[in-house]
């Protein structure tokens, strides 16, 4: 998303800063987490963020405002993997939670995270499987 142009008032900016966090606001890692909130900043300031980031800076001179890493676009199988996630735990949200968790099997990778290899998909639909059928073997 653009950075927003200093002459949107209050409304558009806090509609552009709900926009990001409903596309962003669940990607999995602290450098995506640090990357939505800077945007968000960035959004609800306008023309004051720079400001705002100079008095941080002031305020707190051992810390840098952390700008993160946009997260990467959900791949295409994403919501068809959540689908088949939900029956197995339940709900959705039981299952984009395990979707986004690191897991040991995974060596502390999430299996979102996977999805943007290109066998990932076929890996976390057999993880699927294996814990839906009890195989932990």
């Amino acid at each position: 998303m653009p950075k927003p142009k200093p002459e949107l008032d209050a409304i558009q900016r806090r509609d552009a800063a709900i926009d990001l966090i409903q596309e962003f606001g669940d990607a999995p890692g602290e450098p995506a987490k640090a990357w939505v909130i800077d945007q968000v900043l960035r959004t609800l300031l306008g023309a004051e963020y720079e400001d705002w980031i100079r008095d941080h800076q002031q305020a707190h001179p051992k810390d840098s405002w952390p700008t993160g890493q946009k997260p990467k676009p959900l791949p295409e199988s994403y919501e068809a993997i959540l689908d088949r996630a939900e029956t197995i735990f339940e709900s959705r949200d039981n299952a984009s939670d395990w979707l986004h968790s690191p897991l040991i099997v995974l060596n502390g990778t999430s299996p979102v995270e996977l999805l943007h290899e290109p066998d990932g998909k076929k890996k976390v639909m057999t993880l699927l499987r294996r814990i839906q059928t009890g195989d932990f073997a």
